[in-house]
């Protein structure tokens, strides 16, 4: 710990990545590294990783925290020019004396409607953050490839991927979402499982803690239910007690179905007509037995027949011809940019490039980005004519447009790759079929 001190004895406002970290020191890839080692080999964790962090690992864990807001902007780049929060955090860590601090909560309005997540102090984002990926080194070979909703390297765009490649055969879809989810969620389960694979009370102690979110209401120091929405570790923790209560079970009950979960959406595809009413059945049942329900609301309890297509993750999956086919839901792209220009215009660009980016190549969703972006000018125009000052509509428009066109050279090069691979196909499977027609050489 001395050692540490003396790197910043010299100055209080020297920048932390001024200051060469000890060589000695391992990073924080190494030391998670380690843990999954120390699991793999005896079938557990004893170690306290708390006690293992050096000042090297917290400015890692401090660069990977959100940085979106002006005010996650101010905290982190204060604890980056000021090295004695960093050494004086470390301090607490090492001697097991770190304590989470109150949440403060804000509501957001996401697709219309409002929710409220919770925020909290940057120490305690820190430590939290490092709680996630212990626990994500230990249980990520535990989840299913179909589990693909905060992971590393797994994102939306592979569980698309992967729902292509593996489910030609699927007729029917269920698709599933869990009522108030994350507030109902027993935490005592989750820490039950996690107790399976890490045994050192120190540490279990400090996840049940960051489980355990306490938030001032009208005064009053108040415990929130379940798992706070906005914490770093809820959503690990919420996969570690679905893949145990619902992900294993289910391929056991169903083996011929493939569940596909993104947090708690779920999306079941299956080709044998007699499991439409056992599944339903099934899986409220399950998630009944752990006070679960489903939303009848966001997702009436229907299964459908894929050849009229579904809805899941602002996908819409169907089958044309035995193909399944996958494309993006052009109405609710085009509701989310309303929506963005009505309240935060200037967002619109990294809304509509983060959707871009995020989507599925295929020859239907690059045809239905390319009609969205051309057609965008005429719709805003159409729907925001009354709604708002004619000056501040001429504003959004050449927004609209500069965002437009920018999306649009990114998008040609990808339309034009798709044409030529579809073409390539088309002339060799030609090439085959007249190969049947040429006789022989005698």
């Amino acid at each position: 710990m001395l050692m540490d001190q003396n790197i910043f004895q010299e100055s209080s406002t020297v920048n932390i990545y001024q200051v060469a970290p000890i060589l000695a020191e391992p990073n924080l890839y190494e030391l998670l590294h380690s843990f999954k080692q120390e699991h793999t080999s005896t079938g557990y964790l004893n170690t306290n990783p708390m006690e293992k962090l050096n000042l090297r690992q917290l400015k890692e864990l401090l660069s990977k925290l959100k940085r979106k807001s002006a005010e996650q902007k101010r905290t982190v780049h204060e604890w980056m020019s000021k090295p004695e929060l960093l050494i004086n955090l470390l301090e607490k860590c090492k001697n097991n004396k770190f304590e989470f601090g109150c949440a403060s909560q804000t509501r957001i309005i996401t697709n219309g409607k409002g929710r409220i997540i919770y925020s909290y102090r940057i120490q305690d984002k820190i430590i939290q953050k490092f709680i996630s990926l212990v626990l994500n080194e230990l249980f990520d070979d535990d989840f299913f490839p179909e589990s693909f909703g905060y992971r590393p390297l797994m994102s939306i765009m592979d569980g698309i991927e992967l729902m292509i490649s593996n489910s030609h055969n699927a007729k029917y879809a269920l698709k599933l979402d869990i009522q108030n989810f994350f507030p109902s969620i027993n935490t005592n389960v989750i820490l039950s499982i996690i107790e399976k694979k890490i045994t050192n009370p120190n540490f279990l102690r400090l996840i049940r803690k960051s489980m355990n979110t306490y938030c001032k209401i009208n005064g009053k120091k108040v415990k929130l239910k379940g798992l706070a929405q906005g914490a770093i570790p809820s959503p690990v923790c919420s996969s570690i007690l679905l893949n145990h209560i619902l992900d294993n079970p289910i391929r056991d009950a169903f083996p011929n179905a493939k569940l596909y979960r993104y947090a708690d959406d779920l999306f079941i595809l299956f080709s044998e007509e007699r499991y439409v009413n056992e599944i339903t059945v099934w899986v409220e049942n399950t998630l009944k037995n752990h006070n679960l329900n489903i939303s009848e609301e966001k997702t009436p309890n229907v299964v459908s027949e894929l050849r009229k297509g579904q809805q899941f993750l602002g996908y819409k999956v169907g089958k044309v011809q035995e193909q399944l086919v996958i494309d993006i839901d052009q109405d609710k792209i085009k509701l989310k940019v309303l929506e963005i220009c009505l309240t935060r215009p200037e967002h619109l660009h990294n809304y509509l490039r983060s959707q871009l980016k995020s989507t599925n190549i295929s020859k239907e969703t690059h045809r239905s980005w390319y009609n969205i972006l051309v057609d965008l000018p005429t719709l805003i125009r159409k729907e925001l004519i009354t709604k708002v000052h004619l000056s501040n509509l001429e504003t959004i428009l050449a927004e609209i447009d500069f965002v437009r066109n920018l999306l649009l050279r990114e998008l040609s090069p990808q339309l034009l790759e798709q044409q030529i691979k579809s073409m390539r196909n088309h002339i060799l499977g030609k090439q085959e079929e007249n190969k049947k027609y040429i006789p022989n050489k005698i």
